[in-house]
């Protein structure tokens, strides 16, 4: 991985609008919240890095 931030494609566990974000891989093991762009309900990121290398973005609700 060469670039810290990278471009993934997800969908909101509150609406399940699909959408675009920005994920900081400088950030692996770490869990941030980000507002969906659709329903503005927050959603969990967490980030990891994938048995390949790649990277492995899971998203929940926040209070789960």
């Amino acid at each position: 991985m060469t670039h810290p931030l990278e471009f993934i494609t997800t969908q909101c566990p509150h609406c399940g609008e699909t959408f675009e974000t920005r994920v900081d891989i400088l950030e692996l093991g770490d869990s941030y919240v980000e507002d969906c762009p659709t329903c503005c309900s927050p959603i969990e990121f967490h980030i990891q890095e994938g048995m390949n290398g790649e990277l492995d973005v899971t998203v929940r609700r926040e209070n789960d």
